[in-house]
């Protein structure tokens, strides 16, 4: 009789996150972006609106360490939970739409890939 590796009952349905891919994972589920999710993080385990100089830190050890701070470790749990049992409201995790701070992030994005590419394209016509 061989042994069944997989494991018996509740288990089977455990999933172990590393940080980085909680953090992924609860971001898309809220739709914002890694910063916004701290924000939201620390508003909800505070209960106030956070200064960025006091997110900057634990934002950039996390993206040089991938390590979250429990604050955002506890709510990005949470989020997923509400995903996986079919009942997540964004609103109700204090995310209503895309923030300013989001956009003003996304058009940064933006402007980097329109520059990037300026710039190969210049390189290639120089070339030719």
């Amino acid at each position: 009789m061989t042994s069944d590796p997989r494991p018996i009952g509740r288990a089977s349905m455990i999933r172990v996150l590393s940080d980085a891919d909680l953090a992924a994972e609860a971001k898309d589920a809220l739709g914002v972006l890694d910063f916004e999710l701290f924000r939201t993080a620390w508003r909800s385990w505070y209960g106030a609106e956070p200064e960025d100089r006091r997110l900057e830190p634990a934002f950039v050890t996390y993206l040089y360490t991938t390590r979250l701070p429990g604050y955002v470790r506890h709510f990005a749990r949470q989020v997923l939970d509400a995903a996986a049992a079919g009942c997540l409201d964004p609103a109700a995790f204090g995310v209503e739409g895309r923030s300013a701070h989001a956009a003003v992030t996304d058009l940064s994005d933006r402007f980097a890939a329109t520059s990037m590419a300026l710039v190969l394209l210049l390189t290639v016509v120089a070339i030719l």
